[in-house]
């Protein structure tokens, strides 16, 4: 459910977590919690009400973003598809995903056993994926010289 321009941002996790946006440090509180007996449920506010953050979607797309879960993004891909704040609906109708949820122990956001053979560094398995361009084709292509993105 959106408020008006706010969105509600749920923390998977039981840790806080924090995200930067303008200069200004957001901290979330755990969205959920151990009830007592090792079951992790919901963590509710003093009216039993879900935790959640009111950010406006702008600003929640930026501190998700901010929070990916460790190890989960593919090699060929261009951002992970899994983190730690979801959303329960942006403006659009769209739903992420608010279900518990733990950062992993992985060190890098690159799932490297989606690599395959751990003979092969990721960037021969890339570029068996797609074509290589060297930067001087993109130059002359261009005829600046510099280019940001390359569109295949």
């Amino acid at each position: 459910m959106s408020y008006g321009n706010l969105v509600r941002c749920v923390n998977r996790s039981t840790q806080p977590l924090e995200g930067t946006f303008d200069g200004r440090i957001i901290v979330f509180a755990p969205g959920y919690v151990d009830d007592g007996t090792g079951k992790i449920v919901r963590a509710v506010d003093g009216y039993g009400a879900p935790v959640v953050e009111l950010l406006p979607p702008n600003v929640a797309a930026i501190v998700k973003s901010q929070n990916p879960i460790m190890g989960t993004q593919d090699v060929g891909a261009s951002r992970p598809d899994d983190y730690l704040i979801g959303v329960e609906q942006w403006p659009a109708g769209r739903k992420d995903d608010t279900s518990h949820i733990e950062q992993s122990d992985a060190i890098e956001i690159i799932d490297r056993e989606s690599i395959g053979d751990p003979g092969r560094s990721g960037s021969q398995v890339m570029a068996a994926r797609g074509s290589r361009k060297s930067r001087a084709s993109v130059a002359v292509k261009t005829g600046t010289g510099v280019k940001g993105d390359f569109d295949d």
